[in-house]
């Protein structure tokens, strides 16, 4: 395993450094002939305005001539059973917001249903009336969206690779595999989204993060873990930007607690955590520290960021929304 550290300093109180780090991967696998999918119910997906969906994805042929409609990835909440939801027939790609269709492209490089891996990404903007398609790292359409909500509830329930009917029932099942899925709250910039495609790691999903310890608890009959991931060469690459600030600390919010030897092992324990946001540094000694994880920042959470006299005290917050 391979660590790469660089260190940048910026004037004033506030300090920057990067932490990149190698690791394991991995993709699913939603096998023929079965009823598999995956589902987060009640997901943490949080009331949103807007956001951008990312994700790796390969179906396999589908025999005759008629393709099958397949979800890909399906989010329902107490007041629409397709709050957000995405299908393909291999040559379209459909979008529905509020069990409406939004969104009907014909698919740019041919046919979805050829066994190979290919990039997907969908932004989608409350306040600016928009819906956006990438493919393969590239734009292809915006499409106007006006909506009588004022944003996506949270809380509601998350399945990937099946649509899930008012009965209870799924169907529109994937034939295929997925990876590297993530949710940001924001809209991503064209150029995060190509970074996204080309390096497949390059910017952790602040709401839905693809951390095998958040996914293998959604597995249902018989979709497995494939590891390592083979989405793309780029897939074992991972990297964040952390700020520091001296004499603070964030309270209330600590997940676990380490002992490190200094702030880029505490910010490598951080980047792979998928619930870390930020972290507490305490020096106790010479190359001796204690390092506090938290499931949150400050940007949320302003009143919980304490001042201290302690000048061995410093907070540090991931850069990736």
């Amino acid at each position: 395993m391979l660590f790469l550290f660089i260190n940048t300093y910026y004037p004033r109180w506030v300090k920057k450094f990067c932490v990149c780090v190698f690791t394991e991967s991995f993709d699913l696998h939603f096998p023929q002939h079965l009823d598999g999918y995956a589902i987060a119910e009640p997901s943490s997906l949080p009331d949103m305005e807007s956001f951008t969906v990312c994700f790796w994805i390969k179906l396999l042929p589908h025999p005759g001539s008629a393709a099958p409609t397949t979800t890909l990835l399906s989010y329902s909440t107490t007041d629409y059973g397709k709050a957000f939801h995405l299908e393909t027939k291999g040559t379209t790609i459909n979008v529905d917001i509020d069990d409406q269709r939004h969104l009907y492209l014909r698919q740019p490089h041919g046919n979805l249903y050829d066994n190979s891996w290919q990039h997907v990404c969908i932004i989608w903007h409350q306040k600016l009336h928009k819906i956006g398609f990438y493919f393969e790292g590239t734009h292809v359409v915006t499409s106007m969206v006006i909506r009588l909500d004022k944003g996506l509830k949270g809380g509601g329930t998350l399945v990937l690779g099946a649509l899930r009917k008012g009965s209870g029932e799924f169907v529109e099942r994937l034939n295929g595999s997925m990876s590297n899925l993530r949710i940001w709250s924001r809209e991503l910039t064209a150029e995060e989204i190509k970074k996204v495609y080309d390096s497949c790691d390059f910017i952790r999903g602040n709401v839905f993060n693809w951390c095998e310890n958040v996914v293998a608890p959604m597995l249902r009959k018989g979709v497995k873990i494939v590891s390592p991931s083979t989405a793309c060469s780029s897939s074992l690459y991972r990297q964040s930007i952390f700020t520091r600030r001296e004499n603070f600390k964030l309270l209330g919010h600590v997940i676990t607690q380490k002992s490190v030897r200094d702030e880029f092992t505490c910010g490598l324990h951080c980047l792979r955590s998928c619930s870390c946001q930020s972290f507490n540094l305490f020096k106790q000694g010479e190359d001796h520290y204690l390092c506090e994880l938290n499931s949150a920042k400050d940007k949320h959470h302003q009143a919980d960021l304490i001042f201290t006299h302690d000048k061995d005290v410093t907070y540090h917050t991931m850069l990736y929304d």
